[in-house]
């Protein structure tokens, strides 16, 4: 790309040049046209519906080229006229009509300084080089890296590689994977820096989000649920909790005090259930505490509790729930939390 400082630059007049052209789209607003339509044109009708639809992709590339920054004479000395024609280019060339958006929106990412000079070239061939799908792949991969993802099911999290297609049989995405690998977007099963680069470089902050791809992510509080009862009503309990939990994105343990465990930072929900035997919160108190620490503790009764269990954890939140649902009861145990807090 140019360097030459008496380069003219275009990407002031963009915005106004576009507003007074007022591109059209074709008719119908744009509306998909058949092959057996096309077909059936004349040859002048067709140069004029391929000359439409230029124009509306060359419009779509401008609208990202400007969308949501000012670019000026300052912002704009990063883009010169050669970057410009190249990603015009290639955009109005490309056999993907859903990648024009985004040499619009790279060459914002050069014209606002997000791309170093040395990157740029690497960068444009690679957005060329690449299909939609395996840009898409390179998204969602900056998504999961950047974000605790959920799984569909069970615990766990989604990682960079579960979108990268590394154990997938299917041939097309094992291809995909392989070009991504052969542009330097991926390395060790891992987006590399030039890729992330990359992936900001052409998609939005709004499209770089785990609600944009469909995707949840887990809460930070994490629901740990104790009991020296994990048999009968206690157990059933705690797998209902535990199954609530999920589908609030909340991730949980079920385990028995041990005396030894190092919750962590983010664990906010310390849940002990008690049923049949309260004598063993009695005689296991000490253990208990070497777990809980000076965490807030919610103890949830399934049957009377005498007044001696009662007065040895003075600090918990006590709940009287044998009929209780587990949902009504996480509800209720977050909103008690949450006061508290």
């Amino acid at each position: 790309m140019s360097n030459n400082s008496d380069t003219s630059k275009i990407i002031p007049t963009i915005a106004g040049s576009i507003a007074k052209a007022g591109m059209g789209l074709l008719p119908g607003g744009g509306v998909a046209v058949s092959i057996y339509e096309l077909l059936s044109l004349g040859v002048e009708q067709m140069a004029e519906y391929m000359e439409q639809r230029t124009k509306q992709r060359c419009e779509e590339f401008h609208e990202r080229l400007i969308a949501g920054e000012k670019l000026d004479e300052f912002t704009a000395d990063n883009l010169d006229v050669e970057d410009y024609h190249a990603l015009l280019s290639a955009c109005l060339g490309e056999m993907e009509t859903e990648k024009a958006g985004l040499y619009g929106a790279m060459a914002s990412a050069i014209a606002l300084g997000r791309i170093a000079p040395r990157e740029k070239r690497f960068l444009m061939l690679a957005l060329k080089d690449l299909s939609h799908a395996q840009l898409q792949m390179a998204r969602k991969a900056y998504i999961a890296k950047r974000n605790a993802l959920k799984p569909h099911q069970g615990a766990g999290q989604r990682e960079e590689g579960d979108f990268l297609g590394l154990r997938s049989s299917d041939e097309i995405e094992q291809l995909n994977y392989e070009a991504l690998v052969a542009a330097k977007v991926v390395r060790e099963n891992k987006l590399s820096p030039l890729g992330e680069t990359l992936v900001r470089a052409c998609f939005d902050a709004a499209d770089l989000t785990p609600s944009s791809i469909g995707e949840d992510v887990w809460s930070p509080v994490w629901l740990n649920i104790l009991s020296f009862e994990l048999a009968g009503r206690a157990l059933s309990l705690a797998s209902d909790l535990g199954n609530s939990a999920w589908l609030k994105n909340m991730r949980h343990s079920i385990y028995r005090p041990q005396g030894r465990r190092q919750f962590q930072p983010y664990d906010g929900l310390n849940v002990l259930i008690i049923d049949q035997d309260p004598g063993a919160v009695i005689a296991g108190r000490e253990v208990l505490m070497t777990d809980i620490g000076k965490r807030s503790l919610i103890v949830v009764a399934l049957s009377e509790v005498p007044a001696e269990v009662k007065a040895g954890l003075p600090e918990a939140i006590w709940f009287n729930a044998p009929q209780m649902s587990a949902a009504a009861l996480l509800d209720l145990m977050l909103a008690s939390a949450s006061q508290r807090s």
